[in-house]
């Protein structure tokens, strides 16, 4: 009776495991061309399949948290690209404005909400100052396939 019930048990186990290794094997194969467009270094193929050779997880956590603060530098420089061509535009046309004083942020006394309607405002001529940048080259890809 015990051997019997332990053989159910082990058998609804494997059934279990069998289960996490199939929705393991979905999320890495869904997110691995993340990872690799993201982060650019696609990790080695796993040797065999994980039903056979389970990897442990830890080396995937590892890729997946690389990849976000390597894609949070890449967002943080793209940002300092495009406001740097931004503040760059402002002193071609404004030769008397001194850059640091932008360092301060709004003027003193800017409410938020007057605040958030000059970041409206600026936000049609900020994506028309962001096409003329080509952070990622995409300009260069296409100009190749045309």
């Amino acid at each position: 009776m015990v051997r019997e019930n332990s053989q159910t048990q082990y058998w609804s186990y494997e059934l279990e495991l069998k289960a996490v290794r199939a929705e393991m094997n979905a999320i890495i194969t869904g997110i691995t061309p993340v990872l690799d467009f993201i982060d650019g270094k696609p990790a080695p193929p796993p040797f065999g399949d994980l039903d056979e050779n389970p990897l442990p997880p830890d080396p995937f956590v590892e890729r997946c948290r690389t990849a976000w603060s390597n894609f949070r530098v890449c967002v943080h420089s793209a940002g300092c690209i495009a406001v740097g061509h931004a503040l760059s535009v402002v002193r071609s046309l404004y030769l008397a404005v001194d850059l640091k004083i932008i360092d301060g942020g709004f003027a003193e006394g800017t409410e938020d909400k007057v605040a958030d309607q000059l970041a409206e405002n600026a936000t049609e001529s900020a994506f028309k100052l962001v096409e003329d940048l080509d952070v990622f080259g995409d300009t260069e890809q296409q100009n190749q396939n045309n």
